[in-house]
C-alpha cells in the first residue's frame, strides 16, 4: 500500500503530466522527506524522471490510478466461461483448487493486454484439456457472485464463449488443478457439486436476444 505522501504526488500527475518537481511537493513539506517517497515511486517504477528534469507517470503508474478506488475484496476480476461442445455433448472440469474447489464447471481463463481474446481461449483451453478447439463465438458478458452462508467466494466479470472441438478428437487429459470429462446432458443430467450459474450459462447462450446478466447464487 502506498504512503499518503506517494499517493499525493501520484494524484498530481494525473492532471499535469509533466510536471516540476515544484509542481508535485507539497508546500511547507520537508525536502529529505518528500524526496525519499519520490524516489520509493521512482524505483517502484510508478513514476519517472524525465532528461529535462520533469516528472511523469510510467504505464504501471497510470495502471495504479485506474484502481486506485478499487478494493480486491469488491471488485469483480475479469473471466472467460467457455462452453466446449460436441454435438449434444458438453466438457465439464472438476476444480482441484480454491475458490470453489471439488465444484464442477465450464473452463475458464483470465483476458490477456497484448493477446486477441479467441487466441488467449484456445491456449487456455488446449493447456488445460489438450482440446483444440475451433468455431469460436462471444455470446456476452455479465456479473456473477457466489456466496455461501451469506460470504462472498467469488465474484467475476464473465465473458461467455462457446467453442467446438473436431469430432474425432474428443480425448481430454487432466492436470494439477482440475478433471475434465464430457457430459451428455448437462440440463437434465445430475451433476453434485455443479457450480449453480452453469446451466444459467449455458442457456444464456442459447438466447441470442441477451446479451447482459447479472446473478447472483447462494451455495
Amino acid at each position: 500500500m502506498l504512503h499518503h505522501i506517494q499517493k499525493n504526488i501520484i494524484n498530481v500527475l494525473a492532471s499535469k503530466d509533466p510536471a516540476r518537481y515544484a509542481d508535485i511537493k507539497p508546500d511547507g513539506m520537508d525536502g529529505n522527506q518528500f524526496t525519499y517517497h519520490l524516489k520509493q515511486l521512482i524505483t517502484n517504477k510508478l513514476i519517472q524522471k524525465n532528461n529535462g528534469g520533469t516528472y511523469s507517470l510510467t504505464q504501471k503508474g497510470r495502471t495504479y490510478l485506474i484502481y486506485r478506488y478499487e478494493s480486491l475484496d469488491e471488485a469483480a476480476h475479469s473471466i472467460f466461461l467457455v462452453i466446449v461442445r460436441h454435438n449434444k455433448k458438453h466438457l465439464l472440469r472438476k476444480r482441484k483448487v480454491q475458490p470453489l474447489i471439488d465444484y464442477i464447471g465450464f473452463i475458464h481463463g483470465e483476458p490477456i493486454a497484448n493477446e486477441p481474446l479467441a487466441i488467449t481461449v484456445q491456449k487456455r483451453v488446449l493447456k488445460k484439456t489438450g482440446l483444440a478447439v475451433k468455431e469460436m463465438s462471444i455470446h456476452g458478458s455479465g456479473l456473477i457472485r457466489i456466496q455461501c452462508d451469506g460470504e462472498l467466494q467469488s465474484f467475476s466479470h464473465a465473458i461467455i464463449i462457446e467453442a467446438t472441438v473436431p469430432s474425432d478428437k474428443l480425448a481430454v487429459v487432466d492436470d494439477e488443478t482440475g478433471e475434465n470429462f464430457w457430459i451428455d446432458n448437462i440440463r437434465t443430467d445430475s451433476i453434485d457439486k455443479l457450480i449453480p450459474s452453469t446451466r444459467d450459462i449455458l442457456a444464456f447462450a442459447d438466447d441470442s436476444s441477451i446479451r447482459w446478466f447479472d446473478w447472483t447464487y447462494e451455495l
